[in-house]
């Protein structure tokens, strides 16, 4: 956890953490890149000379992108309910000087900038842009399965669109404008670049594991862009000076 300046580890522990989670940061963001580009050179190397890929293959790589859909549904339907079992748990009594979870952040006003409205409830705007994109693209998923697949030529563009996508989400959460509606955008075209970078690559090249290793890919684009949000959060929690260290 990051502690505010002149917590309980001091000044010095947190400057340390910082500097840990940046470089983790960093490190994330580099090896997106290289992923971005491996699967752009391997696009483009297998249209060249593919004939598409066959329908086996196609079923099999959309039932693996269409199970992490469901996977992420799961996860961004209830967010909090893992953090809350483990502040509160049997080992973990509750601390009443620390401001509750609502909506997958705590209730200090400092994050209500990641927070969207709907009818009464609170509702984290990644997490609801998480939840759209993967209902989206399970539908899409199903569409793509009954249409006979991409040209070579088209499938790269498509990766390239793709990977735009992915790219233009992750340089909103950096950039952290404060907006919570632009965070649920974000996050739906997080995941709709997830799908066509998989089709894309799938059939550009014309083989199955090439389509597997897309999905791999997206599982790490979808950790960078997880790292990218907590170092928004700690930066957030740092500079309150509370010392409550949710981040």
């Amino acid at each position: 956890m990051l502690q505010a300046s002149g917590g309980q580890e001091g000044p010095g522990h947190t400057e340390a953490a910082d500097l840990n989670r940046r470089r983790t940061v960093l490190g994330y963001i580099l090896l997106s890149v290289l992923a971005a580009a491996m699967l752009s050179v391997m696009a483009w190397d297998g249209s060249q000379h593919s004939s598409g890929a066959d329908l086996m293959d196609r079923v099999i790589v959309c039932l693996a992108f269409m199970s992490s859909c469901v996977w992420g549904i799961i996860q961004s339907y209830r967010p909090g309910r893992l953090r809350c079992k483990r502040k509160t748990g049997p080992s973990a009594p509750i601390d009443e000087t620390r401001p509750v979870y609502v909506a997958h952040h705590p209730n200090c006003g400092r994050f209500d900038d990641r927070v969207v409205a709907i009818r009464g409830g609170l509702y984290c705007g990644g997490c609801l842009g998480l939840l759209i994109g993967s209902l989206l693209s399970l539908m899409l998923a199903v569409v793509y399965l009954l249409t006979p697949g991409l040209e070579a030529m088209i499938a790269f563009l498509t990766l390239s669109f793709g990977i735009g996508l992915v790219a233009l989400c992750l340089i909103e959460i950096g950039l952290d404008r404060g907006a919570p509606w632009s965070h649920v955008v974000a996050n739906v075209l997080l995941v709709l670049g997830f799908f066509l970078v998989t089709i894309g690559v799938l059939d550009a090249t014309g083989t199955l594991a090439y389509g597997l290793v897309a999905i791999i890919v997206c599982y790490l684009w979808l950790d960078t862009r997880i790292q990218l949000s907590d170092y928004r959060h700690a930066g957030t929690c740092y500079s309150c000076g509370r010392g409550c260290g949710y981040y």
